[in-house]
């Protein structure tokens, strides 16, 4: 059955994502839904499950300190009444001494009685006077705190049956303490507290409240918490580690305590596991839309190629272009490159767009090319490309056929490609060989160094725009733009500067030593006409004015 809203969900993802162009049955977008359901519940819950437990344990420390601290103030009181009976100086046993002693119990909130022994014998106490009968004579202690102090555990006296004391000797005097007195209420019944003492010297445990637990001897010093028989253990202990408790709780407890949080976690987790299927179900319906959207493209001749011009950064003449490829479909929607171009290497349609645009480079400015030989055109390329036999076929057909002279052409890598690029160094070099220019095309966002580019020895850089708008801001990347303009000319790379959009961004490189420079500032992307139109009249202004 499916979680209630999902449908409507999914139904509205579907209708907003896909605008009608993706037909989904029900079948199966009830199935995807499901699928994300039974996947995003369980992880949800383990989610859950995570945070309960790591709340519970934060939990769980905060408790402990708090007991602690009670533990902490209750041995400071035994202490204080050590101090005071340390300063009695009446006759054992009489009428005085029992006043004191009376008066001690009574300032005390946690001291049922105190007693006066002697050779393990009671002799008087502030409740009883003489009349000691009703404290036991005493067996062997169950914690030795030092020759002066021992403790007894789970003590029963016979006037309050029923009830377990604490009882505390200190040279001789018998404090007798009710344990329960200082045991807080934490509101969860599944939690539970433990007390117990530690004898460093000796290693001796022992346990005067609640069920012992098996402490590892690693924990029992660092106060660690740990897992121990499917239960978890926060232990805290006062002062110098002489008296600790641990509070634990079991795993089940902590489950069964918190049922309801996770199953919210698990609507929650279906909710948003169905959701996401059922956007990426959409996704990939759209990029594989997207796909036979772009073989129709290319059938139909709806993809064209512009020239974004290329100047020189000294007289800014227009010396050159990149190939840029536009797609708009029939309907008027302009696919974004970096839409399509993604998509065509992943179909293997990539090297069909290469060999597109060397068609159209050669087709639409051929003569400008071989009319004006220091005019040059950028195409760019991947490299899938190098090792393509189609795209060699096309340089040689399109390019050295039409009478294109290759050093006319130059061929863009985009840096992101550069570790593949090294590989086929050979490829490079048989390129450069024959004529052609190699670019590395969006420096600075990718993988590549300089002294890598001077290893593959390419022609130019092209640096990335995001280099560029940085310039004229405080921003960190443009303290890398120095280095990098001062590098380039050490090792003999040209640099052509992309995304220049204003004056000052031009100004700045020129003074760097860019050789090239691209970007709206000297013109937007145009047809092959306007590009041969704004080559010519710039060149002859420039020729007229002696520049070139």
């Amino acid at each position: 059955m499916p979680l209630p809203g999902v449908r409507e969900l999914a139904a509205a993802i579907v209708a907003a994502r896909l605008r009608g162009s993706i037909a989904l049955t029900g079948h199966t977008l009830m199935r995807v839904i499901l699928i994300g359901a039974l996947v995003g519940g369980p992880l949800a819950i383990v989610l859950g499950v995570v945070l309960v437990v790591h709340t519970k344990q934060e939990q769980m420390k905060t408790l402990a300190q708090g007991v602690i601290e009670s533990a902490a103030a209750r041995d400071s009181e035994i202490t204080a009444a050590f101090s005071a009976l340390d300063r009695l100086n009446n006759p054992p046993c009489q009428d005085a001494d029992l006043r004191d002693l009376r008066s001690l119990m009574i300032g005390s909130t946690i001291i049922q009685d105190i007693a006066r022994w002697d050779h393990g014998v009671p002799m008087c106490s502030a409740v009883y006077g003489t009349h000691v009968g009703a404290i036991p004579a005493l067996a062997e202690p169950g914690y030795v705190l030092s020759r002066e102090q021992t403790v007894w555990r789970n003590v029963t006296l016979p006037e309050v049956p029923g009830h377990k004391f604490l009882l505390v000797r200190h040279r001789s005097f018998i404090l007798v303490v009710r344990p329960g007195a200082s045991t807080p209420y934490f509101g969860d019944q599944y939690l539970s507290i433990s007390r117990f003492f530690v004898n460093h010297e000796t290693g001796q445990v022992s346990w005067f409240m609640g069920s012992p637990i098996d402490i590892p001897a690693g924990h029992l010093h660092s106060g660690a918490a740990f897992w121990e028989r499917g239960r978890y253990v926060t232990l805290a202990c006062v002062g110098d580690h002489e008296i600790c408790l641990a509070l634990s709780t079991y795993w089940a407890d902590i489950l069964r305590g918190n049922a309801m949080p996770f199953v919210m976690f698990a609507l929650a987790g279906g909710l948003i596991g169905s959701a996401a299927s059922v956007m990426t179900m959409v996704w990939r319906h759209q990029r594989r839309s997207l796909y036979r959207r772009l073989q129709q493209a290319m059938l139909r001749g709806d993809l064209v190629m512009v020239y974004q011009p290329i100047v020189a950064a000294g007289s800014r003449a227009v010396i050159g272009a990149e190939a840029l490829m536009r797609w708009t479909e029939r309907s008027g929607v302009e696919i974004s490159p970096d839409v399509f171009i993604p998509v065509a290497e992943e179909g293997g349609l990539i090297g069909d767009l290469t060999c597109f645009a060397i068609r159209s480079v050669s087709r639409e400015l051929g003569d400008l090319l071989r009319g004006n030989p220091d005019f040059r055109v950028s195409i760019n390329i991947v490299a899938d490309d190098l090792e393509d036999p189609r795209f060699h076929d096309a340089l040689s057909v399109h390019i050295d056929g039409a009478g294109i002279p290759p050093g006319q052409i130059a061929l863009e890598l985009t840096e992101r490609r550069a570790a593949q690029v090294e590989a086929a160094d050979v490829v490079i070099n048989t390129l450069r060989g024959r004529g052609f220019r190699i670019y590395i095309d969006d420096f600075g966002t990718g993988y590549s160094s300089l002294t890598y580019l001077s290893d593959l020895s390419v022609d130019a850089i092209k640096l990335d725009k995001s280099f560029t708008k940085t310039v004229d801001t405080s921003a960190a990347r443009s303290r890398l733009v120095p280095p990098i303009m001062d590098m380039a000319r050490e090792i003999g790379v040209p640099v052509i500067v992309e995304g220049v959009e204003t004056e000052f961004q031009a100004a700045y490189f020129a003074r760097c030593g860019a050789s090239l420079m691209q970007g709206w500032l000297f013109g937007r992307p145009v047809g092959a006409g306007e590009l041969v139109l704004a080559a010519g009249v710039r060149a002859k202004r420039v020729a007229v004015s002696g520049v070139v």
